[in-house]
């Protein structure tokens, strides 16, 4: 369902005047066809209708600051047997130094209320820049064992690795041994042959000696 867009010719749904001051307000309705636009005046009492547009697109209302007080007004729209509203608040003021100090009062808290979500902003994202931070840390303390089990495990040969090893010690081991034996066995030998020589020169010497003493 097509809805009439209401719009105020003013900055927002509030008017600030002084007493004596006089304001033309304009409420315009954007609707195909045009709608019936109506001011209203709200009050304790009663509600009074100050001005009526029929099946126009804007209604001006003069807003007349005769006496000390807030007022209220409502911009209606009929449109197709719907019905649609929009308040305008209407400030009035004593002076316009009443008015500047209510104004700048105003604004000062629209910009305190800007600084303290400012702030809060702040805190929240380094709140979370140290949550982060923290949980980093925690996860890389958690990774540090691991990663030093790992390590061990490279360093540390598989139990097949270490039997073959054993293993290889034990051969290594057992042809050395072999090779000793085999150098004594061998040394055995020439130390037999030595003394088998040395012993036929000595039975020679001693022929040899025999024919010297036969000869003289």
């Amino acid at each position: 369902m097509y809805r009439p867009v209401i719009k105020f010719n003013i900055s927002g749904p509030m008017l600030d005047i002084t007493k004596g001051e006089r304001a033309h307000v304009k409420c315009t309705a954007d609707s195909v066809p045009p709608s019936n636009i109506s001011w209203i005046e709200m009050s304790e009492k009663e509600d009074k209708i100050k001005k009526q547009c029929d099946y126009e697109k804007e209604c001006v209302l003069d807003v007349n600051a005769d006496v000390i007080s807030k007022k209220y007004f409502v911009c209606a729209i009929s449109y197709l047997q719907l019905n649609y509203k929009k308040t305008l608040i209407v400030n009035i003021y004593t002076s316009r130094n009443q008015k500047q100090m209510s104004e700048m009062s105003s604004n000062g808290n629209g910009k305190l209320i800007g600084i303290i979500v400012g702030i809060c902003s702040a805190l929240v994202v380094i709140i979370v820049i140290i949550v982060i931070v923290i949980k980093n840390k925690r996860n890389n303390e958690q990774d540090q064992p691991s990663q030093e089990r790992n390590r061990l495990r490279q360093r540390t040969p598989s139990g097949q690795q270490s039997q073959n090893e054993s293993q290889n010690a034990n051969i290594h081991i057992y042809n050395n041994i072999i090779t000793d034996n085999e150098a004594v066995t061998r040394d055995q030998d020439n130390d037999a042959s030595n003394y088998e020589s040395l012993s036929d020169q000595r039975d020679a010497d001693k022929v040899y000696s025999d024919l010297r003493s036969t000869e003289l």
